[in-house]
């Protein structure tokens, strides 16, 4: 199966404070990815890195093909096919988990949206 994300040597610092030191993934289609660690590591960062919303230092950033961003090009967040919710007060503690996902989605037809929140 062909590799959907790749992550290659990764950097990023707060300043003079660096939290992301060369990190390489590699994520196939179907697979999931479990990031944990301590309070501060960088998870967060390497998920914001990711999804366009901070500009790494070093690295390449590749989903489907494409380059998000390298030491030349940086696609904008809006323009790339990732999304991103976030930890605190993101989701709406009185809608279900397809509510939540299907929240943004209130534009599209029941159906379509339906199908959407159920797809794998």
């Amino acid at each position: 199966m062909a590799t959907l994300l790749h992550v290659d040597g990764l950097s990023f610092s707060y300043g003079e404070r660096s939290v992301l030191r060369g990190v390489d993934l590699d994520l196939k289609a179907g697979e999931l990815l479990v990031v944990v660690g301590p309070s501060g590591c960088g998870k967060s960062t390497l998920l914001r890195c990711i999804a366009g919303l901070e500009r790494p230092a070093a690295g390449r950033v590749v989903l489907g093909g494409d380059v998000l961003s390298d030491g030349k090009r940086f696609l904008p967040p809006e323009q790339r096919p990732v999304g991103m919710v976030f930890q605190g007060l993101a989701l709406f503690p009185h809608l279900t988990v397809a509510g939540n996902v299907g929240f943004g989605l209130a534009h599209l037809p029941k159906a379509e949206r339906r199908q959407r929140v159920a797809a794998e």
